[in-house]
């Protein structure tokens, strides 16, 4: 099946990217949004494409840090310009682009306490996407940014809550996401719209493993060792390496700045 007959079909197709090129090619073939991760991001700083926008938020004395998620903003708004008039066309309904937030925060070894992992999902989320119609914060299916969707929904900003390998972190997040609409005196379409992008994986997968045991309770009782299994794994292992290469890279590509400027 060619990506047109699969449009037809009413399937929306969003690109796993936020490279400027790509965009313009899918979006040719019917792409109505995209994603983004520290790994997207960090593969494409990593090319060499973007060293002069850097070079800019470098010359604005911005720490590796804040470079590169300034950078991330920069792709990510890029995208949304590409994807603006989709956007218009369905009155908000598609042509979103997602923008993940710092998967550090679940890093085990900085073993922030909950809480404060809670204030920072929402401090971050407010950030960076307050006053964008059609970005959408990424959340992770974490307890601590479980925790943090109501705020975000409440907050007036389109959600993607990711990493979800449960029904019963489906059914949490869906749960929040209409409280936080609620709160709102009025609903924006965006808060109803991050209803529907929730990323489920592996789910219907270790449904199939679990319905092997050979009696119901047997059955019920390895499905819950499942969903525990796959909730218990941080998800994080990937971005929070990309994020830490990001890092590598902004400074190896600042040391070479001060050489270059030191000859």
């Amino acid at each position: 099946m060619s990506l047109k007959s699969l449009v037809a079909t009413g399937t929306k197709l969003w690109l796993d990217s936020v490279d400027p090129d790509l965009i313009d090619q899918n979006i040719a073939l019917g792409a109505t949004g995209a994603t983004s991760n520290p790994i997207i991001i960090s593969d494409l700083l990593k090319t060499g494409r973007f060293d002069s926008t850097m070079e800019t938020f470098f010359g604005e004395g911005m720490s590796d840090e804040q470079v590169a998620w300034a950078m991330t903003d920069y792709l990510v708004s890029d995208a949304q310009d590409k994807f603006q008039n989709i956007s218009d066309a369905t009155d908000g309904d598609d042509g979103f682009v997602s923008f993940e937030l710092d998967p550090l925060l679940e890093d085990r070894e900085r073993n922030l306490p909950h809480a404060e992992r809670v204030k920072k999902y929402i401090e971050l989320g407010k950030l960076w996407g307050k006053g964008y119609m059609n970005r959408m914060i990424k959340v992770p299916a974490t307890a601590a940014g479980l925790d943090a969707v109501e705020e975000l929904a409440a907050a007036g900003l389109a959600l993607n809550v990711t990493l979800i390998f449960s029904e019963r972190q489906y059914k949490i997040a869906k749960e929040r996401v209409w409280k936080g609409a609620q709160r709102r005196k009025k609903r924006h379409a965006a808060i109803q719209e991050c209803l529907q992008h929730f990323r489920l994986a592996r789910r219907c997968v270790h449904r199939e493993v679990c319905a092997n045991a050979d009696t119901r309770s047997a059955r019920a009782s390895r499905h819950r060792e499942c969903e525990a299994a796959m909730e218990a794994q941080p998800g994080f292992l990937g971005r929070q390496e990309a994020a830490a290469e990001t890092g590598d890279h902004l400074r190896q590509h600042r040391n070479e700045r001060s050489e270059a400027a030191g000859r």
